[in-house]
C-alpha cells in the first residue's frame, strides 16, 4: 500500500497521463489502476475549453487540486483515511434531503460499512468520531474489539470535570463501536461476545453522552436518536440487555422535545416486526401499521424522516412486505409505491438481497434471545404457556424481568440510566421501567 500511495502521489504530481491505467511501484513490477481513466476524464471535464459550460473552472484550480491530492496520497494511511472521511462528510452532507442527499448517503454506507446510519446533517457524532484524540481507538475496534470494548471514557463517571468533551468524545466513540457491530451476526451469538460487548458499549456511551448534554438540547436529541434506531435496528449485533431495553428507549425519545413522529412509528414497527418473526404476536398486522404511518408522515416538515431515516427505511419495508404472506392486490401496488418513492424521491439505492440477509440474522437473534429467556422461566416456573402463569403476556411478570437480568447483567444499569435521562427531562419514571 505504501508503494501504491507513493506512485499515485508522484503521478498527480506530474503530467496528466490521461491513457494511463497502471503505474509502476517498484522493479519491473506494476499496478493497475483502472480509476485513473476517470479521474483524467473528470478533470478533463473541468478544464473543457467552452466557457459557457457551467462546469468549467480555471486551469489553476484543477492544477491546485491535483497538487493537493498528491498530498494527501502521501500522507500515512491512518491520516489519509481520516482525511477522506472528513472531506467526504462534508460532500454527503452538503444536501440536507432529496435524492442526491440520500443516494450520497447511501454511498457513503458501501465506503465504509455501518457509518451511513450514523450521518447527520449536523455532523455531530460524525465530527466527534474525526477527532484525532480518537484515531487510535477507532483503530482499535477494527483490530481488537474485545479491547476496544473495555476502554473506558469520562462520560462513564458520575461527575466528569468537563461534561461537554467527555459527552463529545462518547459519541465518537459509540460511532466507531458501532461499526464494529454491524452486519456481524455469526448464528450463534454465544460465539460472538466480543460484539456483544461492543452493542453494550454503545447504548451506555450515546445514553451518557445525553445525560451529560444539559445545555446542547439538539445533540442531546440526536444521541437518543441514534441510541434507539441502534437498539431497534436488526442490522446490528445487539446483546440481551440491549434487546431488552428497545420499548423503554422508543418511549423516552417519544416524550423527548423534537422528537419525529414518523420515527418513532419507525421505531415501533422494528419492535413490532421482530415480536411477529418470534412468534409472540400472531401476524405482522401491528408491524404493517407502524411502517404505514411512518410512509404516510414522511414528508412532514416537523415529523418527517430526517436526512438518513429512508436508508433504512425503505429496505426494511419491502422486507417487511415481502415476509407478511401472499401478495394482495393492494400490498403489491404498495410495494410498487415504495419502489417508485425510494428510487424517484429519495434516490436510494440498495441491494435487496443483502439487506434480507443482514435482516434476517437480527431478527432470528431477537427471537433466539426471547425464546431463551422463556424457556429459562419455563424451567423455574414449572410452566409451559404464558396462560399457565395467569398472565396474558409472560414478559409482564417480574420473574421474567429477573431471568433477563441474570442472563444479562447488564440490564439493570441501562434501566437505570434511562430513567437518569428522564429525570434531567423532568419525565416521571413509572416503577417497573
Amino acid at each position: 500500500r505504501e508503494d501504491a500511495q507513493k506512485a499515485l502521489a508522484k503521478y498527480f504530481r506530474g503530467k496528466p497521463l490521461p491513457h494511463l491505467a497502471e503505474l509502476e511501484v517498484g522493479e519491473d513490477e506494476k499496478l493497475p489502476f483502472l480509476y485513473l481513466r476517470m479521474v483524467e476524464a473528470w478533470f478533463a471535464m473541468l478544464t473543457t475549453t467552452k466557457d459557457s459550460a457551467p462546469w468549467c473552472c480555471p486551469a489553476e484550480s484543477w492544477s491546485k487540486a491535483r497538487a493537493q491530492l498528491a498530498t494527501w496520497l502521501a500522507q500515512p494511511l491512518t491520516d489519509l483515511d481520516t482525511q477522506l472521511w472528513s472531506s467526504l462528510g462534508e460532500q454527503y452532507t452538503g444536501q440536507v434531503a432529496g435524492s442526491q442527499r440520500a443516494r450520497v448517503v447511501e454511498q457513503a454506507g458501501r465506503h465504509s460499512v455501518g457509518s451511513a446510519g450514523f450521518v447527520r446533517n449536523r455532523l455531530q457524532l460524525f465530527m466527534a468520531a474525526n477527532d484525532p484524540t480518537l484515531r487510535k481507538f477507532r483503530l482499535l475496534t477494527e483490530t481488537n474489539l474485545e479491547k476496544a470494548s473495555k476502554k473506558p471514557f469520562a462520560a462513564e463517571e458520575a461527575k466528569p470535570e468537563q461534561p461537554e468533551a467527555a459527552a463529545h468524545e462518547a459519541c465518537g466513540a459509540a460511532f466507531w463501536l458501532a461499526r464494529a457491530c454491524f452486519a456481524k451476526h455469526v448464528g450463534d451469538q454465544s460465539h460472538n461476545v466480543n460484539a456483544d460487548r461492543a452493542s453494550e458499549r454503545v447504548l451506555l456511551l450515546l445514553v451518557r453522552a445525553a445525560v451529560l448534554l444539559k445545555h446542547d438540547p439538539d445533540l442531546r436529541l440526536t444521541c437518543v436518536r441514534y441510541a434507539v434506531g441502534f437498539a431497534t435496528n436488526p442490522r446490528y449485533v445487539r446483546s440481551g440487555a440491549v434487546l431488552d431495553n428497545q420499548d423503554r428507549l422508543i418511549d423516552l425519545y417519544a416524550l423527548m422535545p423534537g422528537h419525529r413522529r414518523s420515527l418513532v412509528n419507525l421505531f415501533r414497527g422494528r419492535l413490532a416486526w421482530q415480536r411477529w418473526r418470534a412468534k409472540l404476536t400472531p401476524d405482522a398486522k401491528l408491524a404493517l401499521k407502524y411502517y404505514a404511518e411512518a410512509l404516510r408522515e414522511r414528508a412532514d416538515p416537523a415529523h418527517g424522516f430526517d436526512a438518513e431515516a429512508p436508508v433504512h427505511f425503505f429496505p426494511e419495508l419491502i422486507c417487511v412486505l415481502n415476509q407478511a404472506g401472499k401478495r394482495k392486490t393492494r400490498e403489491e401496488s404498495t410495494l410498487k409505491a415504495v419502489d417508485f418513492i425510494t428510487q424517484r424521491n429519495y434516490g436510494v439505492y440498495f441491494d435487496i438481497v443483502n439487506e434480507e440477509r443482514m435482516l434476517a440474522a437480527g431478527l432470528q437473534e431477537f427471537a433466539d434471545f426471547k425464546l431463551t429467556n422463556l424457556a429459562e422461566l419455563q424451567k423455574r416456573w414449572g410452566k409451559k404457556t404464558a396462560e399457565d402463569l395467569h398472565e396474558a403476556n409472560h414478559e409482564s411478570l417480574q420473574a421474567y424481568q429477573s431471568v433477563v437480568d441474570e442472563l444479562h447483567p447488564g440490564a439493570p444499569r441501562y434501566r437505570e440510566h434511562i430513567a437518569d435521562l428522564k429525570s434531567t427531562l423532568g419525565i416521571s419514571v413509572r416503577k417497573g421501567r
